[in-house]
C-alpha cells in the first residue's frame, strides 16, 4: 500500500467552541479542494453533535480533524479530548459520504472504522503529544499549549 503524503491546513476555530488542528490525506495527490468550504461542513457537523454530547464528561473541545478524500470517498474525523473524572480520555466522531459531495457526509454507524493505515500516523502522533503533557503535568494541556506544539509525524 502506497503512503499518502499528510497535510496540515489552518486549524479550525468553530462556533467558538471548537478549535482543531487539521489535516489532510488525498489519495489523488493532484485533487483540490477549498479549505473554507470544509471549515463550513465540519461547523455543521459538529452543530449537530452538540445536543448529543453527555453531561457526564467534561469536553475540552479541543484536539484534531482529519479530511481524508479516499479512492472511493470522503471522510472526515474529529478526534477531541476531554475527562471522565479524572481519567483523560479521547472521544471520535467521523462522517463519511461516497464520491465527492461533502453536503451527504454521515455519521459512521458504530461497526464501521473510526480511521485507517494512512490516519493511524495523524493519531499516534497527537496521542503521544498528549500523553507527554499529562507525564509531566498530571492534566490535559491547555488548548493554548496544546496548539503551541506542534506533533511530529
Amino acid at each position: 500500500m502506497k503512503a499518502r503524503p499528510i497535510g496540515f491546513l489552518p486549524s479550525l476555530n468553530l462556533q467558538n467552541k471548537w478549535r482543531l488542528r487539521h489535516y489532510f490525506l488525498r489519495a489523488n495527490e493532484l485533487e483540490d479542494f477549498r479549505q473554507p468550504e470544509l471549515q463550513g461542513h465540519y461547523s455543521r457537523l459538529l452543530e449537530a453533535v452538540e445536543p448529543a454530547l453527555s453531561n457526564e464528561y467534561v469536553y475540552a473541545r479541543f484536539g484534531f480533524a482529519v479530511s481524508h478524500f479516499g479512492t472511493r470517498g470522503v471522510c472526515f474525523t474529529v478526534w477531541h479530548w476531554g475527562t471522565w473524572g479524572p481519567t483523560i480520555e479521547l472521544y471520535t466522531q467521523a462522517w463519511y459520504c461516497f464520491g465527492r459531495d461533502l453536503s451527504a457526509l454521515e455519521p459512521l454507524a458504530r461497526v464501521d472504522p473510526v480511521c485507517c493505515l494512512h490516519e493511524m500516523r495523524i493519531v499516534r502522533a497527537e496521542t503521544l503529544l498528549v500523553e507527554g503533557f499529562v507525564a509531566n503535568a498530571g492534566k490535559l494541556p491547555t488548548v493554548t499549549e496544546f496548539f503551541e506544539t506542534i506533533p511530529i509525524l
